[in-house]
């Protein structure tokens, strides 16, 4: 089914909605780790 788009802008967006709606899963390597935060866990 087809996307609209209103800008350029949104692109990045959808394609991230996308990926997420059809289980993809991207596994970052060692260089593009240092730019995601690690996800907090839940130890007390």
């Amino acid at each position: 089914m087809p996307t609209p788009l209103n800008s350029l802008c949104e692109l990045s967006s959808k394609i991230e909605d996308l990926l997420i709606e059809e289980g993809v899963t991207l596994h970052l390597n060692r260089k593009m780790r240092r730019y995601i935060k690690p996800l907090p866990t839940d130890e007390k």
